[in-house]
């Protein structure tokens, strides 16, 4: 893996690595690959150097010829026009009720396989949710407009998913990646960054090494995303499970500081809130003292002229 991507954002690197990892695991050469809501950030090829790539989301970006403007729920595509599409942390943002529409048509164009990651409807992942907006509340006195948006259509019904893909001929294989506790403390970090732009470095060390040792080993019981991969082929099916990804060991040292460091930051950013909020009301108070000294000193000035006043009538 290059340097540059191992300096991303490690939520972005969660979601590109796994995808990338998934698609290796087919031994395709040279596939054409569709990554659907791919939004601007469009890093799945430099994950994927040998792939031909298109994506889509439903508005553009610049002028590139490697994007399509298009709706997930109508793909401006014939059937079967691709080898693998995939599609990451997009399911959350359609409307529950047009969420089988979009696995349907991303099904209909995959001549091969369909890779869908989202976070699902699991207990753990609502907790880790609930703790991450907390973290952006406690910062900002606002809920962090994502995250709002996944209450708003609720998280991906993993049944729903699996039985709209087994309609369009598949197999499906599900695989879970990212611990969720620590997925909600590392972006609780990428939060306090916002607030505290001094503290980018730190953070920006903290995502490389959660990319360069902590990712190929974050597989958990728990995990934030779920990735469910459909396949027409019974063949890859098989090369798919001998080739399981995300199995490495864990590098428990590389967790252990990395969730430290997550809740250290947490700590160290709420104490500043606080003594900002603590200066911001000694400011007011002093602000109030200012004002009523200078309105005893304009009393005592009037009553010092009219005790003069009244000595001179005297």
């Amino acid at each position: 893996m290059t340097p540059t991507l191992l300096e991303i954002p490690f939520d972005h690197y969660q979601r590109y690595a796994a995808a990338a990892e998934l698609l290796g695991s087919l031994d395709l050469v040279q596939p054409r690959v569709l990554e659907v809501g791919a939004n601007r950030q469009r890093l799945l090829g430099q994950f994927l150097p040998s792939a031909s790539m298109l994506y889509t989301d439903l508005h553009a970006e610049g002028d590139e010829t490697d994007f399509v403007v298009a709706d997930a729920t109508n793909l401006p595509f014939p059937d079967q026009s691709f080898d693998v599409v995939v599609s990451l942390d997009v399911l959350e943002h359609i409307p529950a009720s047009l969420r089988t529409r979009a696995i349907a048509e991303m099904s209909r164009v995959s001549r091969r396989a369909v890779i869908l990651g989202f976070p699902p409807d699991r207990p753990w992942v609502h907790e880790a949710e609930v703790n991450a907006n907390n973290r952006w509340f406690e910062l900002f006195g606002e809920d962090y407009v994502w995250l709002e948006e996944h209450k708003e259509f609720g998280l991906v019904d993993t049944a729903e998913v699996e039985s709209t893909m087994v309609a369009a001929g598949m197999e499906v294989l599900r695989f879970g990646q990212g611990n969720a506790e620590l997925w909600a403390g590392l972006m609780g970090a990428h939060f306090i960054k916002v607030k505290f732009p001094e503290l980018e470095p730190l953070v920006a060390a903290a995502d490389r090494l959660y990319n360069s040792r902590i990712f190929a080993g974050d597989h958990s019981d728990k995990p934030y995303r779920e990735y469910y991969v459909g396949l027409r082929d019974h063949q890859d099916v098989t090369h798919v499970q001998a080739n399981s990804p995300f199995q490495s060991e864990a590098d428990s040292e590389a967790v252990l500081l990395l969730a430290g460091l997550a809740e250290g930051l947490r700590k160290l950013a709420l104490r500043t809130c606080n003594s900002e909020k603590e200066w911001e009301s000694t400011a007011r108070l002093l602000d109030a003292h200012r004002v009523d000294l200078e309105t005893a000193k304009r009393n005592w000035q009037e009553t010092a002229a009219y005790a003069l006043h009244l000595q001179a009538m005297k």
